[in-house]
């Protein structure tokens, strides 16, 4: 065999299913989550029980995706006013936090003599936000038929690209979920989702509402679709001021979604959401006492199958608590139907106004959006020297953490260099008295084994050989129970004979041809030998074993593409299993990194192997999961890495960062904790 044909080798290709593995593995953990959580909703049966789940939901929610900003004045100015048919529309801005300029239109019907309802209009994903032709007409709609609507701008979108500078001529980031990702990378090393942001707006919007004397401030609802859909569930759980709402085209379940394949956006990620047990179901509940109407399209890429089901199954708690629930759908693809603008306007109608609505023959008229800019050039960044976005938020919450203690290359803080990183670990200290371990220390192991499941390894040698005068075996192994880890085995070559297998085997297993070990990972792990085979030669000639490494998702372990997207790019297979991982409170960046943990276990016991003296050698994105190992595990004698991210610190404090594969770099949190060397 030679190197090319080692690259493309595969132990699996007539045994296990590897490439499907990860998905198992996170469907598997998603079902019991979703199982438990259906559990716990059946089991109420008084008010009680459902205002506790209501009030768990709400703080977990919040504690999910980092908690609130501070507020501060709004600051609110209208900017200008267009008369459009029955309305006068109000271009306005106001701030959520000190620079975060809010762009809004306030729909004001004509002839109103005292205060009245309100509608707050959260949009969804389209570059235009408030003033796409589709959102004009269902606001148009509500306020036709007697309802104030504020719509406004979400981040990166409309009138608000955070990464739009004055010295350049568009956005240096996508509008859309392509911004919503990158500045949502940014915030999950502190602990922070960019749901708080998405969240925190929509909520300055109802204060803003309610500063305005013709809103009857007990009388505000809530609609949007998409990602309008997400935020309007968002203050579902997190707003007591809603008095009714209409999420359209999101509300399903998370079992639905995550077997279509699809990842999400950014804002729609909470961590530890489903981890909890919590889904669809409880942003319903959480209005239960309430009225809510669920607008749906039956051709969505949100499951129409589990849109009925949510909705279905909460109807016993809205009968319980008080409420009124129910579906109306219209048979089309994603978007806020005008049939749906009609359901919509006739619930917030009887619910808000008591009224029936009338439709005329003439459909609303969208004005261009240039006529609806709350700004004079159509982007905040440009109109105000003081404008911030997320990424300013997110240097706002670094600094306030202070100075972050780093940990050494052995995972030991100042006063401790050797502690019982792992059962296993060697102590290296010249003090017999095992130090304890580091508060960060112990955070970041914690993260690492967390829902993970140790499994016999039940090796497999698969093949062995001779290639470019290097002896090579093939080794896989159980990580986890259902967890497979691949490597490829390099050593000097024996002076026995090369066509006998059974005697190279026998050969290496002998004593003395114990040799150090050095792991190797780098990305695509045994598919790019010919990249670092001088590094290879060169390792072996000094006497020592190399093995290269496949970890979860990686080399000859890759997972299958599930859509047009390539695997390791934006909204592929492994960004949607990150995000998936997050939803559980977990990470693949500690799953990888227990990956490389239980090499080392293998290596530790296995008789051909020493762990002394043990090195590792990382190149690329992939390198990071050799440093974190090496903070929680002091066998890890040696460790020679490049690429990749530098610490998490950069990611935050970095406008520009490089976000290829960030989801699985990334473990949520940590810089609450610690950074990497």
């Amino acid at each position: 065999m030679n190197i090319n044909e080692l690259e493309s080798y595969s132990p699996f290709n007539f045994d296990y299913n590897v490439r499907d593995q990860l998905a198992r593995h996170i469907h598997t953990r998603s079902v019991d989550a979703f199982e438990r959580g259906d559990a716990d909703r059946d089991a109420i049966q008084t008010l009680e029980q459902l205002r506790a789940r209501q009030q768990a939901v709400r703080e977990h929610f919040i504690a999910d995706i980092g908690g609130l900003p501070d507020d501060a004045p709004l600051n609110a100015q209208i900017t200008g006013r267009v008369e459009h048919h029955d309305m006068v529309i109000e271009k306005c801005i106001f701030q959520s936090r000190p620079g975060h300029y809010v762009t809004a239109n306030i729909y004001l019907p004509t002839g109103l003599t005292q205060p009245t309802a309100a509608v707050l209009f959260v949009s969804g994903h389209d570059r235009d936000a408030k003033a796409f032709n589709e959102y004009q007409i269902v606001c148009q709609t509500l306020a036709r038929n007697g309802l104030i609507v504020l719509a406004q701008d979400p981040v990166g979108q409309g009138e608000r690209l955070d990464y739009y500078d004055s010295d350049t001529p568009d956005a240096k980031q996508r509008w859309g979920t392509s911004e919503h990702d990158y500045a949502g990378a940014q915030c999950l090393p502190l602990g922070h989702g960019l749901a708080r942001y998405f969240l925190h707006d929509a909520i300055r919007g109802i204060d803003y509402l309610t500063t305005r004397p013709e809103v009857d401030a007990s009388r505000i609802g809530v609609t949007g679709n998409s990602g309008g859909g997400t935020q309007t569930s968002m203050l579902m759980i997190a707003e007591p001021r809603i008095a009714t709402a209409a999420p359209a085209t999101f509300i399903m379940n998370r079992q639905s979604y995550m077997w279509s394949g699809q990842a999400q956006d950014a804002e729609q990620i909470w961590h530890g959401f489903s981890g909890h047990g919590h889904d669809h179901e409880d942003i319903l509940l959480s209005m239960a006492h309430r009225h809510v109407r669920v607008l749906a399209v039956t051709w969505d890429f949100f499951p129409i199958e589990g849109t009925r089901r949510t909705v279905e199954r909460c109807q016993r708690l809205f009968q319980l608590a008080g409420g009124k629930l129910d579906l109306v759908e219209d048979m089309s693809t994603h978007s806020y139907t005008p049939a749906l603008a009609d359901a919509a306007t006739e619930f917030f109608c009887q619910h808000l106004l008591g009224t029936q609505p009338t439709f005329t023959a003439d459909l609303a008229s969208p004005l261009p959006q240039n006529k609806l800019w709350a700004t004079k050039s159509g982007q905040v960044r440009l109109d105000f020297n003081d404008a911030r976005g997320v990424h300013d938020a997110c240097l706002e919450a670094l600094g306030t953490l202070g100075k972050i203690g780093t940990l050494d290359a052995l995972g030991t803080s100042d006063t401790s260099k050797a502690s019982s990183k792992h059962p296993n670990a060697k102590q290296t200290s010249t003090n017999s008295q095992v130090k304890t371990e580091t508060e960060s220390n112990q955070w970041l192991r914690n993260a690492i084994y967390h829902n993970r499941t140790e499994a016999p390894f039940n090796p497999r040698f698969v093949s062995s050989g001779i290639v470019d005068n290097l002896h090579y075996k093939t080794l896989w192994w159980w990580a986890q129970p259902d967890i497979i880890n691949h490597a490829m085995l390099f050593a000097p070559q024996n002076n026995t004979d090369t066509s006998n297998t059974t005697q190279q085997n026998n050969s290496l297993n002998a004593t003395q041809n114990i040799r150090p070990t050095t792991i190797a990972l780098w990305d695509d792990g045994s598919n790019q030998l010919q990249r670092h085979w001088d590094w290879i030669h060169s390792e072996v000639s000094q006497n020592r074993n190399v093995v290269v490494l496949n970890i979860t998702g990686h080399g000859s372990l890759t997972p299958h593409n599930l859509s047009e997207r390539p695997t390791y790019e934006f909204y592929g297979a492994l960004h949607k299993f990150a995000c998936d991982l997050d939803f559980l409170g977990d990470s693949l960046a500690a799953m990888r990194t227990y990956d490389v943990i239980r090499c080392i276990d293998l290596l530790e016991h296995w008789p051909e192997f020493t762990t002394d003296d043990l090195r590792a050698y990382g190149r690329g994105i992939s390198s990071i999961y050799l440093r974190l190992a090496a903070k929680v595990d002091a066998r890890l004698n040696t460790i020679d890495v490049a690429g990749g991210i530098t610490n998490y610190r950069d990611i935050v404090t970095n406008r520009n960062y490089d976000p290829r594969q960030i989801h699985t770099q990334i473990i949520w949190g940590a810089l609450q904790h610690f950074d990497l060397d």
